[in-house]
């Protein structure tokens, strides 16, 4: 892809990590879900 060469590093970068923390994020929501639901 030519688009990501004319992008600086650290906006690639902003964004990854960004997707990655809401993923993290998500994914910890549906595990206290899971877990308040084994419990009640």
């Amino acid at each position: 892809m030519p688009y990501l060469v004319v992008y600086p590093q650290s906006y690639v970068f902003k964004l990854t990590s960004q997707s990655v923390k809401a993923l993290k994020m998500r994914q910890a929501y549906l595990a206290k879900r899971i877990i308040f639901r084994t419990f009640a």
